[in-house]
């Protein structure tokens, strides 16, 4: 296990939040980072049980950052860099085993079952339970960000726009209308077949997965860092100008401000739309936002403590 830093052992500290893993009703894991930008050796991550947005407790904390979390199958799996950890049969204050990777620079994770789970990063793994398999996507050289299934079928997106369909050992580039070639970020796919993708230079795409078209995006928005559909409703997350500009409700072909705390990451799941912030993970349940916090406290060291962040279509605008 790690040992907790306190902030002022840091040099330029980076906290951030990792979408949150549901595991059961009103039942979550939430996944912080804790790294260096001066000291690469200084990472940690720290994951904590929250039951209802009313109670957290933490779990552990280990060395290494973990970018995305996966739960099914009573297994939760925490994703880094080469490799994961697997907590078993819901254990998950109990030491991981770990599985190496045959990719590097992993993103995301993705998959219905623990046996065939995949890995996206610089190509694609897929996990049957016991070892990863890296799938072969030609000679092809690409870094993916993103996965979600649809339909018994994986679709990873990325560096360069590039967006792949994968059907067991069948791999299909897909063609979309972003011809300058943006950086796809963040994806969903609702169970009608509607796929959104948000991206670098305002990218944010829609429609069936063979006939994406461009929305309208604000002004203030250089990159689109997430998106999700919520109760039959996209929101997406931008920033600007090197700073959060928020969270958007689409309406049809275009966008409206909603909510000005950064959610970079979006995600429906279990009744409630998921996002996070710097160092915090928000759930919205249509009409108020409430938000957990990663703090430092001496005698405990890092801690998450609850909080409520503002009502629903409140852009958070306190310069008026």
């Amino acid at each position: 296990m790690a040992k907790d830093l306190h902030p002022d052992e840091y040099g330029d500290i980076m906290v951030e939040a990792l979408r949150p893993a549901t595991i059961g009703k009103n039942d979550l894991v939430l996944g912080f980072r804790i790294s260096d930008l001066d000291d690469g050796e200084k990472e940690t991550s720290v994951l904590f049980r929250a039951r209802g947005f009313q109670r957290v407790d933490r779990l552990i904390a280990f060395e290494g950052l973990v970018l995305d979390l996966w739960f099914g199958d009573t297994e939760l799996v925490a994703l880094e860099h080469d490799q994961v950890r697997h907590f078993k049969d819901g254990n998950f204050k109990k030491a991981a085993t770990t599985t190496k990777l045959p990719i590097e620079g992993c993103k995301s994770l993705a998959g219905y079952a623990i046996a065939e789970l995949y890995a996206v990063g610089k190509g694609v793994a897929v996990f049957n339970g016991k070892t990863w398999t890296k799938i072969d996507l030609g000679a092809e050289d690409i870094q993916l960000n993103v996965a979600v299934m649809h339909d018994d079928k994986l679709y990873a997106a990325g560096d360069g726009g590039v967006v792949l369909e994968i059907d067991g050992k069948k791999v299909r580039r897909v063609e979309t209308p972003n011809k300058e070639g943006l950086s796809i970020i963040e994806m969903n796919v609702s169970k009608s077949g509607v796929f959104s993708f948000a991206g670098r230079a305002g990218l944010c795409l829609q429609g069936p997965i063979n006939k994406l078209a461009s929305l309208k995006k604000p002004d203030d928005v250089e990159d689109f860092v997430g998106v999700a559909e919520y109760k039959d409703t996209y929101y997406w997350s931008g920033v600007g100008d090197g700073h959060c500009v928020g969270v958007f409700v689409q309406k049809g072909k275009s966008m409206d401000p909603f909510f000005g705390d950064l959610c970079a990451e979006l995600r429906a799941s279990g009744g409630y739309m998921f996002g996070t912030g710097e160092g915090a993970v928000f759930q919205f349940d249509g009409e108020e936002w409430k938000g957990i916090v990663l703090d430092y406290d001496d005698a405990e060291g890092w801690k998450a403590d609850l909080g409520e962040f503002g009502d629903a279509g409140d852009d958070e605008d306190d310069d008026d």
